[in-house]
C-alpha cells in the first residue's frame, strides 16, 4: 500500500499477473461491470520492485497479497498487527495512502 497508494481492496484483489517486473508497473485496474474504481497502472518504485520479486519467488497462490495458498478476505488484522508490534499508535491503513501521496509529489511522481 505505501508503495503504490493503494486502498485495501485494491492489494487484497492484486494477481500476480498484473504485476508487470518488465515495465516495472503495476496494474490495480480490474474489468467488471458498474462503476470506475478509481484504480491506476502505477510504477514500481526500487523497494517495491525488490520486495515483490522476492515475494514472487515464495508465492502459492495467484494473488500478491495470500494467505493459505488463496486470497486473503481482509488485510486489518494483519496490519494492526505489525502496527502494534512496531510499537507504533495512530497508525491506520490511510496512514499509508497519505505517505505514499507525500513520497510521490515530493519526487514527481516516481
Amino acid at each position: 500500500m505505501l508503495g503504490t497508494v493503494a486502498r485495501q481492496g485494491a492489494v487484497r484483489d492484486l494477481t500476480w499477473d498484473r504485476v508487470n517486473f518488465t515495465r516495472r508497473a503495476i496494474d490495480l485496474r480490474v474489468d467488471h461491470p458498474g462503476p470506475r474504481t478509481g484504480r491506476a497502472l502505477v510504477p514500481m518504485n526500487n523497494m517495491l520492485f525488490e520486495v515483490l520479486t522476492e515475494a514472487k519467488e515464495g508465492a502459492r497462490s495467484d494473488h500478491v497479497v495470500e494467505w493459505a495458498e488463496g486470497q486473503i478476505a481482509s488485510i486489518r488484522k494483519g496490519f494492526a498487527r505489525a502496527v502494534r508490534n512496531a510499537g507504533l499508535t495512530g497508525v491506520g491503513m490511510h496512514t499509508l495512502r497519505h505517505t505514499a501521496a507525500v513520497h510521490m509529489i515530493e519526487t514527481g511522481g516516481r
